[in-house]
Parts: structure tokens; sequence; C-alpha cells
């Protein structure tokens, strides 16, 4: 995930302009649209399963969705969901993480986003998701 991170913060950096991008759009706005959203490897999973490598020890890849939303309460951080499976059943949640971006464009200096990532206090367990819609954010 670290090498993902860096390939897009580093995407960021490049022009704006020219044919097929559009008008230009400011550094957050165009990091959110980029990684906000549902992600599935449903088909890299399949296609492991027809082959017999139904997990990551057998050489595959196991079904997996991730959700990246905007938390409700802290519009700087975005909550990062991942579930085994199509994401429907709240009890199948095997990560869960929390990224702070800068609160202003003026924080993006040279159009260079730092996130930080937290997690969830240890002492709750990820299938208790009470505490999903205002985490207490630490390091």
């Amino acid at each position: 995930m670290r090498h993902l991170l860096r390939l897009c913060l580093a995407c960021l950096a490049l022009p704006t302009g020219g044919a097929l991008a559009g008008p230009p759009q400011p550094t957050l706005q165009r990091f959110r649209s980029w990684f906000m959203g549902s992600f599935s490897n449903e088909e890299q999973a399949l296609e492991d399963a027809k082959n017999e490598r139904f997990t990551g020890a057998q050489g595959g890849h196991e079904h997996v969705t991730c959700f990246i939303t905007q938390h409700p309460a802290h519009p700087h951080v975005l909550v990062a969901r991942y579930f085994y499976g199509d994401g429907t059943d709240a009890h199948k949640l095997y990560r869960y993480r929390c990224y702070t971006l800068p609160k202003t464009e003026a924080e993006c200096k040279d159009g260079v986003i730092v996130m930080s990532i937290l997690r969830p206090p240890e002492d709750k367990p990820l299938p208790e998701l009470a505490w999903l819609t205002d985490p207490p954010l630490s390091s």
C-alpha cells in the first residue's frame, strides 16, 4: 500500500492542462476524486479461483472490497474500510484506516499532499462497528 500511495501522490504533480485534462482542479479536489470510491478485486479473485488458487498462500487472491469515503464528522479525514467479499456483511470487516489530509489548499505545497495513517484503538474489535461513525483519531 505504501508504494501505491506514493504513486498516487506522485501523479498529483502531473500538469493539469492539456486537451484531455479539462480545466485545472485544486490539488485536494483532484486527489479526492481519484482516491475516494469503492474498489473490488472480484475479477482477480475469480480468475485465481479458476486456477484453484483461492488464497494468498496458494498464490491467489481472496475477494475483497474497499470503500474510501469522507468521514462524516471530520471533512479532512478519509475513512477506508476493507471487507472480505462484496462489503455487504459488516462482520467481514478486516481493516479500517483513517487518512488525514491537509485542511486547506495552502497546505499543499507544490501540489504535494502529506497524509497520516491513523489506526483504530486496539481495544475495539473490528466487528464492533459503533465507533466507526466518530473514531477517536490517534497516530
